[in-house]
C-alpha cells in the first residue's frame, strides 16, 4: 500500500518552531468547524481554506456543514420519548459546543506542547 493514502498523523514531521495542522488534526476538526473557523482559529497554524477542502475532497468526505447536519440528524433520531425533542435539541446544541470546545483544547495542547520545544531560554 502506498503511504500516502493515509492522513499524516500528529507525528508526521513538525520540522519548524511553529506547529502545523497534520492531516489527521483537519480531519479531526472536519465535522465541527468549517475551514474557515479553523482558519480564524489557527491562523498561520493552519493551511489555506482551499487546501482544506482538497483534503476532504482527497477523503471523498462531505462538506463540513453537511457533515454537521448528519451528526445531529443521527443525535436527534435517537431522542428518547420521555424527553422532549426541543429538550433534545437544547441538549443537542449543549453537547456538541462541548465537544468542539473539547476538541479545541486538546489541538491547543499538543500546538502548545510541540511550539515549547522550540522555546528560546
Amino acid at each position: 500500500m502506498k503511504s500516502g493514502k493515509y492522513p499524516k498523523d500528529s507525528s508526521s514531521r513538525q520540522s519548524h518552531e511553529l506547529y502545523e495542522l497534520t492531516d489527521i488534526d483537519l480531519l479531526q476538526l472536519y465535522a465541527l468547524l468549517t475551514p474557515s473557523e479553523i482558519i480564524k482559529e489557527f491562523g498561520r497554524r493552519s493551511r489555506c481554506e482551499k487546501s482544506i477542502y482538497n483534503l476532504i475532497h482527497k477523503y471523498r468526505l462531505d462538506r463540513p456543514l453537511k457533515a454537521r447536519q448528519y451528526l445531529e440528524k443521527i443525535i436527534l433520531a435517537a431522542c428518547p420519548e420521555e424527553i422532549g425533542f426541543e429538550d433534545w435539541e437544547i441538549l443537542l446544541k449543549n453537547k456538541l459546543s462541548y465537544v468542539r470546545a473539547e476538541a479545541l483544547m486538546r489541538m491547543w495542547k499538543r500546538i502548545d506542547k510541540h511550539e515549547s520545544f522550540w522555546e528560546i531560554e
